[in-house]
């Protein structure tokens, strides 16, 4: 970001930290956007979307405080609170991650390839929506939050090979999904 824009920001933020509603409206429609589509990630709707967005704007107000530019910009501080607080949300609701039901799994995807890149945003976004819970949260933290096995493990209370499982019959799950999309078009 560019000098004089980071210097607008971090005003921007000394002012709503001091209580500046107008502060903290440009704030929430600058980021508000970016963090939804995070959101949409996580949730199975746009209405859970919707009402986890809210709780993450929330909790990144009451916590402005402990912002600091020294460890990073505010997008991505305020983006680990709202992915911790889209997993706390899927924590309360108890997601059940299944256990490796079958070896033969890891068959179903060598013949995997990649359609992502030719399909448009919606319907990925859709695709992932559709996919269960314990699926679509361990193929957000690996894929776009770069999260590892062991540390998806330790984030959701569950095994390394748990979440290797899930994450392999995320992606046939998708797979599945895309296939069944690209037909019907």
């Amino acid at each position: 970001m560019d000098k004089a824009l980071l210097e607008i920001e971090e005003n921007l933020i000394i002012r709503a930290k001091q209580g500046d509603d107008r502060a903290y409206k440009v704030l929430y429609d600058k980021y508000c956007n970016a963090f939804f589509a995070i959101c949409l990630r996580y949730s199975s709707s746009r209405e859970e979307a919707e009402d986890m967005l809210q709780d993450s704007m929330i909790k990144i107000f009451r916590e402005l405080n402990t912002y600091d530019k020294e460890k990073g910009t505010f997008y991505t501080w305020g983006a680990r609170i709202v992915i911790n607080t889209n997993l706390a949300s899927l924590r309360k609701s108890n997601i059940k991650y299944d256990a490796l039901e079958s070896e033969n799994l890891a068959n179903t995807l060598k013949d995997q390839y990649n359609v992502l890149a030719e399909l448009e945003l919606k319907d990925v976004v859709a695709a992932l929506q559709e996919m269960p819970s314990g699926y679509r949260t361990v193929f957000n933290l690996y894929y776009f939050e770069g999260y590892n096995h062991q540390e998806i493990a330790e984030q959701l209370g569950v095994s390394e090979s748990t979440s290797k499982t899930q994450l392999m019959k995320s992606k046939v799950f998708l797979k599945k999904s895309l296939e069944d999309l690209e037909l019907a078009n």
